[in-house]
């Protein structure tokens, strides 16, 4: 029985090709784009599909990133009022997170079924354009996440330090300092609570409301620190596969009946005619040996001029 070659195949899938999600329980329910079946990525049209699930759910994110904003800036803003607006902004903000959350595991995983691997794909220029454009756009999704988030603790912070000092004037800045670094995960606010304790011995109604207020801002910093680390841990991944991918694919640009294939320092590795078949695995094999010539004549120069400069300096001191 001849071998299943994809490259032979019809681009339009067949209609057995989906599988169906397992069905799980969910916090928050997504749009049907969000989740959508399973597809073969390998056919062209259902790349086109997921990429622009993709898309779409990077849009709608950055549109729950700009509510917590809005959320974030209202508990701060109402942290120390008698009423419940900063409670309430608090169960806004939860209930966003947790929809921006599945929305970006979505995006996670979709990014990595996509990711172009085979260089002899007949449709590879058409994949690496949208591809790009998807990486550009989810790292400038998370850099603008993360730089409210960082906005955030820094407000907060100084909320909290306020707050603190107004039950107990004599914490250093040491105490301060600790208490707002430990929001992990493994440091309860145990510390906290014996920081206020210290201060000023009533046992009034403002004194008891202030520091629960305390513990409330003290538990936000502890949400901030985590989206944070969870943030940073995508932006670093995407950083790794927009670096991988920029040196695993050339790029093709066609002008006229020709085609040129161009790496990433603008070299020209090929000229050929419109549908003129292009061995990519060859062209980086070529481009990894041209690296590797031009790092050893660089490595040549150097050592000649280190040993010029040597018997220079030598024949200086002598004289």
């Amino acid at each position: 029985m001849p071998e299943f070659d994809i490259e032979k195949q019809p681009l339009n899938p067949p209609l057995d090709i989906t599988t169906t999600l397992p069905k799980e329980e969910h916090k928050t329910k997504l749009p049907s784009r969000a989740g959508s079946q399973v597809l073969d990525a390998r056919y062209y049209s259902n790349y086109v599909t997921l990429s622009d699930n993709i898309m779409f759910n990077i849009e709608e994110s950055h549109q729950h990133v700009n509510k917590i904003k809005e959320a974030q800036k209202e508990v701060y803003e109402h942290a120390i009022d008698i009423d419940n607006t900063a409670q309430n902004n608090r169960r806004v903000l939860e209930k966003q997170t947790a929809f921006v959350n599945d929305r970006l595991n979505y995006i996670r995983q979709t990014i990595a079924t996509i990711e172009p691997s085979k260089p002899t794909l007949s449709d590879l220029d058409l994949r690496n354009q949208r591809f790009k454009i998807i990486l550009r756009s989810y790292k400038d999704l998370l850099e603008k996440y993360i730089n409210i988030t960082l906005e955030s603790q820094r407000f907060t912070s100084v909320l909290f330090e306020n707050q603190i000092k107004s039950v107990n004037p004599h914490a250093t800045a040491f105490d301060l300092e600790r208490a707002i670094s430990s929001t992990g995960d493994d440091c309860p606010s145990v510390f906290v609570q014996i920081l206020m304790q210290r201060g000023i011995r009533k046992n009034d109604k403002d004194t008891q409301r202030i520091m629960h207020i305390v513990q409330d801002i003290h538990q936000d910093l502890r949400l901030l620190a985590i989206t944070f680390a969870q943030l940073s841990e995508m932006r670093n991944e995407v950083n790794i596969v927009i670096e991988r991918y920029r040196r695993r694919w050339p790029v093709i640009l066609k002008e006229g009946d020709s085609v040129y294939v161009i790496d990433d320092n603008l070299n020209l590795l090929e000229k050929t005619l419109v549908g003129t078949h292009i061995d990519f695995e060859a062209l980086l094999r070529k481009r990894e040996r041209r690296n590797k010539l031009v790092v050893s004549i660089i490595t040549v120069v150097t050592i000649f001029v280190v040993i010029g400069i040597v018997i220079s300096s030598t024949l200086f001191s002598d004289v």
